[in-house]
């Protein structure tokens, strides 16, 4: 995968903390880590849910990884069981996908994830990697 690739799964839960969110702190299997971010590419974005190799739930986003182009109905019917799927891997976040969501968006404090870099939006300036 190229970086560009790369920086696009930072709009996904890619089960940063684990590979199990239950585990957090564990670090998550490559081979899961690269199957949601191929994923997200075919999609075009969106949030993929992985774990042991396989797909466990999806939400394409096509429109700049932050929109749809499908009806609320699917939408909704699609976070319901990215929310159900998450919690049932042992994710004790009301909204982690909202969560996930708000990370690389650099105009709502505190720290935020841009191509850039951990950017502190409330001084305004990139963080040393």
């Amino acid at each position: 995968l190229s970086r560009e690739e790369l920086l696009q799964g930072t709009k996904a839960f890619l089960e940063i903390q684990g590979g199990n969110p239950a585990r957090y702190g564990a670090p998550a299997p490559n081979a899961d880590m690269a199957l949601a971010v191929n994923r997200l590419i075919e999609l075009g974005g969106g949030f993929v849910l992985t774990e042991g190799g396989r797909v466990v739930a999806e939400m394409p986003l096509p429109l700049a990884g932050l929109m749809s182009d499908r009806s609320f109905e699917a939408v909704a019917g699609d976070i319901h069981i990215l929310r159900q799927a998450v919690r049932g891997l042992g994710c004790p976040l009301a909204e982690p996908f909202l969560q996930m969501a708000f990370l690389p968006l650099p105009v709502i404090p505190h720290l935020k994830i841009t191509d850039l870099g951990l950017v502190d939006v409330d001084k305004f300036e990139l963080l040393a990697a």
